[in-house]
């Protein structure tokens, strides 16, 4: 602020807002105001990483029947707002849609709560009942943060704040635990601001991720949260965090396309994935912990399978935006570009699907289709067979008979 005098300030106990006061034009109409602590910090012309729209985050419902996703445009941590909207949507498996709301800003993460009553909208700071679409906490119930993700299996928010994360009761309108690193005694210059929080599987543990690269594990059962672990093997920002419950590892990717997968009690690296060439737009674990697929600027989406660390390009040609496993990791969830918001389009394909087919040898495998002599005027028994060369027909049939066709299928292909 540099056209007015502004004569005292405070922030406030929690540190998420700021009280300021200048000149008084009438006594009896003093204004104070207080605003929230990211507009203090929010730059004012950063460009977004990329133009146009895009789905900007996907999350399955605990039981897997529902799909929230976000719209938008994809923007730097702690960047403006963009110059366009965004919608917050739940869609059932069959594309039929339950709760769909229109923002005038892009719309970050979209979450169903765990007991699947509410849904939170970020980084609008709002969440809503899923059934009613009525706001239950917004803006002006004081909670600061630019993101957040609910608790595993309770209806708790955590929420990425400046300098940390905290937990939110949006029910009780309770804050219970506070994940700043003003405990650490290092200021947002050195470690950077923090752009990512979430759970591990239990809810037990917290992980916060900064611009500057730097990761922290929280251990939030005592009374005064305490870091377990501090990672700090990135060197650019770190916007994707995920935590796999099979094999309790962290899979984080940083700006420069760079993954690493890391034992989050020790601060280990287990692996690092390289291919990407880009910023790392999104990352999930199989929940199995057998595959891990990750997106990026670059334009290529890969599956790596895990231990092994091996990876797949099965997407080379546009940018997928944002990816999600199913509960049952049956199935994967991406989206990518919009051209029409309302026509968003969410494809869902099985996992055997992104598991290409090995260069390992295989013996081929003729499937034979045949027709044996009418049974009556109007029907015929066609057989259909999977077979080695050579091998003898149980059925009986002649394969120097005609007519008969065969084909060759591979393997990695549907056989017949």
């Amino acid at each position: 602020m540099s056209d007015q005098v502004v004569s005292a300030l405070a922030y406030s106990p929690d540190g998420g807002e700021l009280a300021y006061g200048g000149e008084i034009a009438d006594p009896d109409d003093v204004q104070i105001k207080i605003v929230p602590v990211e507009s203090l910090l929010l730059p004012t012309h950063i460009p977004t990483i990329l133009p146009g729209t895009y789905v900007t985050s996907l999350n399955w419902s605990n039981d897997g029947s529902l799909l929230a996703y976000g719209t938008g445009q994809i923007i730097p941590p702690w960047g403006d707002y963009g110059s366009q909207g965004g919608i917050a949507r739940v869609i059932e498996r069959n594309g039929t849609i339950v709760f769909s709301l229109n923002f005038r800003y892009p719309v970050g993460n979209v979450e169903v709560s765990p007991t699947g009553n509410l849904v939170f909208v970020g980084p609008i700071r709002e969440v809503f009942n899923l059934v009613t679409q009525q706001l239950v906490v917004g803006p002006g119930d004081g909670i600061a943060f630019i993101d957040g993700t609910w608790h595993p299996t309770l209806d708790l928010l955590l929420l990425t704040q400046v300098l940390g994360a905290s937990t939110y009761d949006p029910i009780t309108r309770y804050s219970s635990s506070n994940l700043g690193r003003t405990e650490l005694l290092i200021s947002s210059s050195e470690e950077g601001r923090t752009v990512n929080s979430i759970w591990s599987p239990d809810g037990l543990l917290v992980a916060t991720s900064t611009t500057l690269g730097s990761i922290f594990v929280w251990d939030t059962t005592r009374e005064v949260s305490t870091v377990q672990t501090t990672f700090s093997e990135h060197n650019h920002s770190v916007q994707h965090l995920v935590w796999n419950a099979a094999t309790n590892l962290i899979a984080s990717g940083d700006d420069s396309g760079r993954i690493l997968v890391w034992n989050p009690n020790t601060g280990e690296i287990i692996q690092e994935l390289t291919g990407h060439t880009g910023a790392i737009l999104d990352l999930d674990w199989r929940p199995d912990g057998t595959q891990l697929v990750s997106t990026s600027l670059d334009k290529s989406m890969r599956v790596w399978n895990w231990p092994s660390g091996a990876g797949s390009i099965v997407m080379s040609d546009q940018v997928v935006s944002a990816v999600a496993y199913s509960p049952d990791g049956s199935e994967l969830a991406y989206g990518g570009e919009i051209a029409d918001p309302d026509d968003v389009h969410i494809h869902m394909v099985p996992v055997e699907s992104l598991v290409l087919p090995t260069r390992t040898p295989t013996p081929t495998v003729v499937v034979v289709s045949c027709w044996s002599a009418p049974v009556s005027p109007l029907i015929n028994m066609r057989c259909d067979h999977q077979m080695a060369p050579k091998l003898p027909l149980s059925c009986g049939c002649d394969l120097t008979s005609k007519p008969f066709r065969t084909q060759n299928q591979f393997q990695g292909m549907l056989l017949r």
